[in-house]
């Protein structure tokens, strides 16, 4: 109960604060109009084709989340952005995580059918090809410039994990961050820490170093499935502390550029995940760095040569206590890559794009109480697109990707899109293409004693999609889009019980199709209100036609930023219909809305308050195949938090 007291205190610490906050008298807010309407309706985005174009014009229904957006909802990890995305929605296994696109959503899967960038160098690790999207990504949110989401099959130019969709993550420019301090407070034992400094040296050459922190004790949860199960009374308390520690340096100038990103967060999960015992946590250590080098070159007038290499480690560790006995679980990660591209125009209305890739993970070890599992996998790539402007009204885009591993796949994925420029600044989309996934580490090697036996070969997952989008502006002020997709997937894998030993293991478990229809608007008002919001239906069913786990029918989103005054209030709501969990067992649908409120004391002294969860609806989440042991038997449903209060001061030098 002590817990639960220090939650209390922080809660109304943080409502009093926003009643002095409130009363003090703040400077000029930024003005929403400063940004300029091209940039809200004509965006250049470089993700779907590997070359900057206008959104409109590439072979995607891409979304693009800006930096000032991020802020202003006071957004702290990418997946509190990605929630906003149409057709995409966010679990929790307490742990980690999870993205659900348009709706497959696997619980527990790692988030591997997602490619995440940082900069246009590939993140997932090499253990459980994992896009890490929760307080475990390892970039600090106020770093970043933008979001580019591109969902559908990313294969033709990105290769594996590329499946559902593509999310690269862009950093401000170090001239756009300069030198500030940060500082925040809140729920549930909650604070936080990050320094910036940046600018140019005297070559002209600019320069950033970042660091963060953050750290809290968490909140109780009630798992109704453990009530009575040892006496106790099913309340998993002070078992949910979390801490992040975040550094990013950067040097460059227009041509290229050189990073270090580092991140560590130690995580305790509650609920007894793995048939753990309910009344300790078990705990999780990730462990992230890369190194990153981006160049570019122009060639002649018209041909640009650009290139990446990087090299990354991954550690992980798991702690868990059985019948009070610990025992521990570690995965460790190294690879090494690198890309060239040249990107150029042989004739006025054609763009080609031509590229090779490689990516060594020289290191994929996992060990436990069973042994040590090692392996390796190189992969390399050739790519190829052709961007044609047959005229003023049509435009073609042909692509396609070949890849060999050594580990035996050989891989051809290619992808197609007409584009229509109609009347009435209209534009019609007819997309196709395919992607592939490999089997990862973790699904092919990794076993536990009496509890999980290693997948073995394995094939790799596939999916063809055919898609039509029908693009429109609103006038001056805004744009909307209506998309029709159709996924089909082949030898999907997934945690499924082997029948002659009873233990977990990871197979090709069969086929799937979604289907589904999503509606999207944004529209600027006068006085700078700026409003986003979409619609989705969506239907998943596997290849006897049952539902599809964890795939809500029906997602809705409502976002604005709101000018008042000297004041700016962002606001979400959002909606996820109901779904089946594991078991086939009915989940309802909920609604769930987040507040910030924004403003200044001076000139450079900033202040924000956000309210996650504002009117402490119960939310919860489908459970994966973690849950599904132990005492208590089935676990189909986590509880999410309740309402969350944090504050942050930034004072800028």
């Amino acid at each position: 109960m002590i817990h639960e007291r220090k939650s209390s205190s922080a809660s109304l610490a943080v409502w009093v604060g926003m009643s002095v906050l409130l009363v003090a008298h703040p400077a000029d807010a930024a003005d929403v109009d400063d940004l300029s309407l091209d940039d809200l309706l004509n965006t250049r985005i470089t993700t779907a084709s590997k070359f900057s174009q206008r959104i409109s014009e590439s072979p995607s229904t891409a979304t693009v989340i800006r930096g000032e957006e991020i802020r202003s909802h006071g957004w702290r990890n990418l997946s509190e952005a990605l929630a906003s995305v149409r057709g995409f929605e966010i679990s929790t296994a307490t742990d980690y995580r999870y993205l659900g696109v348009r709706g497959f959503s696997q619980p527990g899967d790692y988030n591997s059918r997602i490619l995440l960038l940082i900069d246009g160098i590939p993140a997932n690790d090499g253990i459980y090809d994992q896009a890490m999207i929760g307080s475990e990504f390892p970039l600090d949110m106020n770093l970043i410039e933008r979001i580019e989401v591109v969902p559908g099959p990313g294969s033709a130019l990105y290769g594996g994990n590329a499946y559902l969709a593509v999310v690269n993550v862009i950093t401000r420019q170090s001239d756009s961050i300069g030198r500030s301090v940060t500082v925040g407070a809140g729920s549930n034992g909650f604070s936080s820490g990050q320094a910036n400094a940046g600018g140019r040296d005297g070559t002209g050459r600019h320069w950033l170093i970042s660091a963060s922190t953050e750290r809290s004790t968490g909140s109780a949860r009630h798992f109704p499935q453990w009530d009575g199960i040892g006496g106790g009374d099913g309340w998993a308390r002070g078992l949910d502390d979390e801490r992040q520690r975040r550094l990013f340096l950067r040097y460059g100038d227009e041509d290229w550029s050189v990073h270090l990103l580092h991140g560590r967060r130690q995580k305790e999960a509650a609920g007894a995940l793995y048939a753990t015992d309910f009344d300790v946590p078990v705990t999780n250590i990730d462990a992230t760095t890369q190194i990153g080098l981006r160049f570019q070159r122009p060639l002649k007038t018209t041909w640009t040569l650009e290139g990446q290499a990087y090299a990354g480690q991954f550690h992980w560790e798991g702690r868990y206590r059985y019948s009070g006995a610990w025992e521990s679980d570690m995965a460790r990660s190294g690879w090494l890559g690198g890309s060239a591209q040249l990107t150029g125009k042989p004739w006025e209305n054609q763009t080609w794009v031509l590229g090779a890739s490689i990516r060594d993970d020289f290191k994929r070890d996992q060990e436990n109480t069973g042994g040590l599992s090692q392996g390796k996998r190189r992969t390399l790539s050739l790519y190829a697109q052709d961007d044609i402007r047959l005229t003023n009204m049509f435009a073609l885009n042909l692509g396609g990707r070949y890849d060999r591993d050594t580990l035996g796949s050989r891989q051809v994925s290619p992808r197609a899109a007409l584009i229509v420029n109609l009347p009435g600044a209209t534009v019609l989309k007819l997309m196709t293409g395919k992607a592939f996934r490999p089997p990862n580490a973790y699904e092919s090697n990794y076993s536990y004693p009496g509890t999980q036996l290693a997948g073995g070969t394995l094939k790799p997952e596939r999916i063809a999609t055919t898609e039509i989008a029908l693009e429109q502006a609103l006038g001056a002020h805004g744009r909307w889009t209506a998309s029709m997709y159709r996924n089909r997937f082949r030898d999907m894998l997934g945690t499924v019980t082997d029948f002659s030993t009873g233990l977990q293991q990871v197979q090709n478990i069969g086929d799937a199709l979604t289907e589904g229809l999503e509606l999207g608007a944004r529209y600027r008002f006068s006085g700078g209100v700026d409003v986003r919001g979409s619609l989705s239906w969506q239907h998943s069913e596997d290849a006897a036609g049952a539902p599809l786990p964890n795939s809500p029918r029906r997602l809705a989103r409502l976002l604005a930023v709101v000018p008042l005054g000297a004041y700016e209030l962002g606001w979400e709501t959002y909606y996820t219909g109901p779904r089946r969990d594991v078991f086939t067992n009915a989940v309802g649908g909920q609604t769930v809305s987040h507040a910030s409120l924004s403003g200044r004391f001076t000139r450079d002294l900033r202040w924000q308050m956000r309210a996650s969860n504002l009117f402490d609806r119960r939310v919860v989440t489908v459970a994966g195949p973690e849950y599904s042991l132990g005492a208590a038997g089935n676990v189909p449903t986590i509880p999410d938090y309740g309402r969350q209060m944090q504050i942050h001061l930034t004072a800028d030098f």
